[in-house]
């Protein structure tokens, strides 16, 4: 959540909606975003809604693809600010 906080703050970008998209070793897709009245503010606001967009997920099974996206920005253009997540393998983290 770091790297999409601080690409969003080096540009002066703010939205009001995130969007969890997940793509599954099966090739099946799920997708779920939420929009506040407010924009988003910090890294922790969008670790706590990504968190919260990851557990509506209705399957429980390989992941192949993680991303989060910011839409409804605070700039003229209708850009979306997307940014590919790393997943933490637990048996990698001593490497």
């Amino acid at each position: 959540m770091k790297k999409l906080h601080n690409r969003l703050q080096k540009n002066n970008i703010l939205g009001k909606s995130l969007t969890l998209k997940i793509k599954y070793k099966d090739f099946s897709l799920f997708t779920r975003s939420i929009t506040k009245e407010e924009y988003f503010s910090s890294a922790e606001q969008y670790f706590k809604t990504g968190k919260k967009l990851w557990e509506l997920r209705p399957f429980d099974k390989p992941v192949r693809l993680l991303g989060l996206s910011l839409s409804h920005l605070n700039t003229e253009e209708k850009k979306l600010v997307s940014v590919q997540l790393k997943i933490p393998f637990k048996e990698f983290e001593d490497q």
